[in-house]
C-alpha cells in the first residue's frame, strides 16, 4: 500500500521563499555581528550617521550633541573601505523593494555617504580631546574626494588647530599621523599636513625624510611649502632655498605666490627682485615656450628667471648664492629634457 503524499509538503516556491528568509537572516546576522560592528556605540553612531545622510532631522540633532568620546566610532566610519561588489548589487536590489518592507532588511548604506557625513560631524566639534591624533590618522589613511578638503575639512581643521597651538599637538603620535598624511591621495590634505609639521618645528625632526620626498611632488604649491617646512624643522636654509629658487620659472600664479610667501620667511631680502608671474608669462611667450605651467619643482623658465638667478649667484649670502647656482643647474636639466633653448 502506497503512502499518501502529505498535504503539508512544501512546494518549490515555498522552498525558495524559505531559503530567501534564511539567507536574509544570515546576511542580517553577519551585518550586525561582524567584528567591526561589535562595538555597540560604533553601531549606534553608524546607524545615526546613515539616518542623518538621508536628511533625518532628529538624527542630525542627535549628532550635534556628540562629543570627543564618539570620535573613535566616527573615525571607524571615515576609514571604512569601499563596498564589495555584492554590497553594491544588494543596494541596487533593495532599491526595488516596497517601502513597507525595507525595514525588514539590513541597513546597507554605502560607506562613502556615511564617511562624508561623519567628516561633517568631526569638523563641527570644537575640541577633539585626547583623540586628536586618532582623527588625523583616520583622515590620513582614508581616500577622500571631499571638496571641503581645501578649507573646512578634517585635515584643514587639524592643521589650523596645530598652527594655533603647536605645543599642544607636538606629541609623537600626532606627528606620526601628520607624516602619514603626506602621502594622502588628496593634494590639499598633503598641504595641510605640511603646514602642521612646519608649525610644530624642530620637534617634528622625524618628518624630515618624508618632507624631502615632497620636494618633488608635482602637486600645485606643495613642493614650495614642503621646502619651508624643512627649513623650520632642520634649520637648513640652503636646501629650502634651492627648491624655491628652482621654481621661479613657473608660470603658475599660485606657485609664484607660494614662492614669495616662503622666500619672505627664509630670505626676505631676495623676494624684492623676484620677477612677477605676469612678467614671467610674457617672458616665456617671447621665446615661444608652451603656455602651460612648467613643472613647479624645476622648469626651464625664461631669460628673466635665468637673469634673476644669475644675479643671486654672486649674492653676499652664501646660502642664497649656493642655492641659486644649484637651482640654475636644475633648470638647465629641465630645459634640456623639454628641448627648449637655454638662455646664456
Amino acid at each position: 500500500m502506497h503512502a499518501q503524499p502529505s498535504k503539508h509538503r512544501m512546494s518549490g516556491a515555498g522552498w525558495i521563499a524559505a531559503g530567501s528568509v534564511v539567507l536574509l537572516v544570515v546576511v542580517a546576522a553577519w551585518h550586525f555581528l561582524r567584528p567591526a560592528k561589535r562595538d555597540l556605540r560604533a553601531l549606534y553612531v553608524d546607524r545615526l550617521i546613515h539616518r542623518a545622510a538621508k536628511a533625518d532631522t532628529n538624527a542630525v540633532a542627535q549628532l550635534r550633541r556628540f562629543g570627543s568620546d564618539d570620535l573613535p566610532a566616527l573615525c571607524r566610519i571615515i576609514t571604512t573601505p569601499k563596498p564589495l561588489a555584492w554590497e553594491l548589487r544588494l543596494n541596487a536590489w533593495l532599491g526595488n523593494v516596497p517601502v513597507q518592507l525595507r525595514g525588514l532588511f539590513p541597513d546597507t548604506a554605502l560607506p562613502e555617504a556615511k564617511a562624508t557625513q561623519a567628516r561633517l560631524v568631526v569638523t563641527a566639534m570644537e575640541d577633539w580631546g585626547p583623540h586628536f591624533a586618532t582623527v588625523v590618522r583616520a583622515e590620513a589613511s582614508a581616500p577622500t574626494t571631499d571638496s571641503r578638503a581645501n578649507y573646512g575639512g578634517v585635515m584643514y581643521k587639524a592643521s589650523r588647530r596645530t598652527i594655533e597651538d603647536p605645543a599642544r599637538h607636538s606629541d609623537p603620535e600626532t606627528i606620526a599621523a601628520f607624516v602619514a598624511g603626506l602621502t594622502n591621495g588628496h593634494p590639499w590634505n598633503r598641504v595641510h599636513c605640511v603646514f602642521a609639521l612646519a608649525a610644530i618645528g624642530p620637534t617634528a625632526s622625524n618628518a624630515a625624510p618624508a618632507l624631502r620626498l615632497r620636494l618633488k611632488d608635482g602637486s600645485r604649491t606643495l613642493a614650495q611649502h614642503a621646502a619651508e617646512a624643512l627649513w623650520r624643522i632642520t634649520g637648513d636654509r640652503r636646501e629650502a632655498l634651492e627648491t624655491l629658487l628652482a621654481s621661479v620659472g613657473s608660470r603658475d600664479n599660485e606657485v609664484q605666490k607660494a614662492i614669495r610667501l616662503d622666500l619672505g620667511h627664509i630670505a626676505p631680502r631676495v623676494v624684492a627682485g623676484c620677477p612677477s608671474c605676469a612678467a614671467l608669462i610674457a617672458d616665456n611667450l617671447a621665446v615661444h615656450r608652451p603656455t602651460i605651467a612648467v613643472p613647479p619643482y624645476g622648469g626651464p623658465g625664461g631669460p628673466m628667471a635665468w637673469a634673476y638667478l644669475s644675479l643671486l649667484e654672486s649674492d653676499a649670502d652664501l646660502d642664497v648664492a649656493a642655492a641659486a647656482k644649484a637651482a640654475r643647474a636644475r633648470m638647465r636639466a629641465e630645459a634640456l629634457r623639454q628641448g627648449v633653448p637655454v638662455p646664456e
